[in-house]
């Protein structure tokens, strides 16, 4: 049986330091959040339905820290979806 630990970290972790399995999950979910909501907003045409994407901004922030002036990159992690 496989452990955490016996996993190749560098493997585990994006170039963002986001762990890949959560970042793939989070990227599908919205995917499929967003083509329900397509169903959705064709099936009742007169109802608005607001979608709020936190995942693309997060990322925005990630990859330009500095724009956002975030402490540092060590601990840009704590921000991944």
């Amino acid at each position: 049986m496989a452990t955490c630990s016996s996993f190749n970290k560098t493997m585990m972790y994006d170039c963002l330091g986001c762990l890949r399995d959560i970042t793939r999950v989070a990227k599908y979910h919205n995917y499929m959040l967003r083509a329900a909501i397509g169903v959705l907003r064709g099936k009742y045409s007169h109802v608005r339905i607001i979608y709020a994407d936190f995942y693309g901004p997060i990322i925005t922030i990630l990859q330009n820290p500095s724009r956002f002036v975030l402490p540092s990159v060590a601990n840009r992690a704590q921000f991944c979806p």
